[in-house]
């Protein structure tokens, strides 16, 4: 089976096009520079709130298993066999060094064969490991449900971002994470616009807009890990707690504490959708 490939959801589409164009802002005058400015603190805005709108694909397990084995490659003489045509139609004055040129073109598909070689390698490799996978999820397995989600869920996002995840497997078709999620260091301290005449406004951040963009950050962030676990392993119920900086008034110092626990059902979570 290949690598599932992953809807990407628009925000980090522009997200690389924001990153191509901060390395041409030299060449921009301010107006543009500032639109840029503006567009680029939206953007990161919005890839915060909508991590729920991305997901792996679903992993049939049972389709998994019924996989054939990859081919092992034949060896092949396809330079050599070139080689040969080739000579056949060369010009009488231009076939000096036929023994040299045949060494190279068999060679040259020992190197091909070598190559082909490793590729089934590790194909055979991917499809036994998916393979053991396929085979012990639909039974419970949890030990198997836990290399699963080490191995294939693409939670990276929410890494790159500063969140943390621990699991905890209370059986086969219950799982837990605990989320603890960033904002002092995700969310921008600044907001950023235009002003009439299109130069760059910098204020500060309001603080209720600030609490606005964390809520619906936490909010996306356990929808996101909660449809990551549904799509690759076959449970009923996610319970996700995440863990923020909150400010103890009695001391005035920040702690991680719980914000928001969330439990969700794949049955109500996929009509949601």
């Amino acid at each position: 089976m290949s690598v599932y490939a992953r809807r990407e959801r628009e925000a980090r589409r522009q997200a690389r096009e924001f990153e191509r164009l901060t390395k041409e802002r030299a060449k921009m005058d301010e107006r543009a520079r500032a639109r840029h400015e503006v567009a680029a603190h939206e953007n990161r805005i919005e890839l915060l709130v909508s991590l729920h709108k991305e997901c792996g694909e679903e992993w049939d397990w049972l389709r998994v298993a019924a996989t054939l084995p990859p081919i092992k490659p034949a060896a092949s003489a396809i330079h050599e066999a070139r080689f040969q045509q080739a000579w056949l139609i060369r010009p009488a004055t231009e076939q000096a060094g036929f023994e040299a040129e045949l060494a190279t073109a068999k060679e040259n598909d020992r190197v091909a064969d070598r190559a082909a070689q490793q590729r089934y390698v590790r194909a055979m490799q991917e499809w036994q490991k998916k393979l053991s996978l396929a085979v012990r999820i639909p039974t419970g397995d949890l030990t198997a449900y836990q290399e699963a989600l080490q191995e294939f869920s693409p939670l990276a996002e929410l890494e790159e971002l500063g969140a943390e995840m621990e699991f905890t497997m209370h059986s086969a078709s219950l799982f837990e994470c605990c989320l603890t999620v960033k904002d002092s260091s995700v969310i921008p301290p600044e907001a950023k616009s235009l002003t009439s005449t299109g130069k760059l406004s910098v204020k500060d951040m309001p603080r209720a807009r600030f609490h606005e963009i964390y809520q619906d950050y936490v909010c996306s962030a356990i929808l996101r890990v909660a449809r990551e676990l549904f799509a690759i392993l076959p449970i009923e119920h996610a319970i996700v707690t995440a863990v923020g900086e909150v400010l103890d008034t009695a001391t005035g110092k920040t702690a991680d504490k719980p914000v928001l626990s969330m439990v969700v059902s794949v049955k109500r979570f996929s009509r949601s959708e």
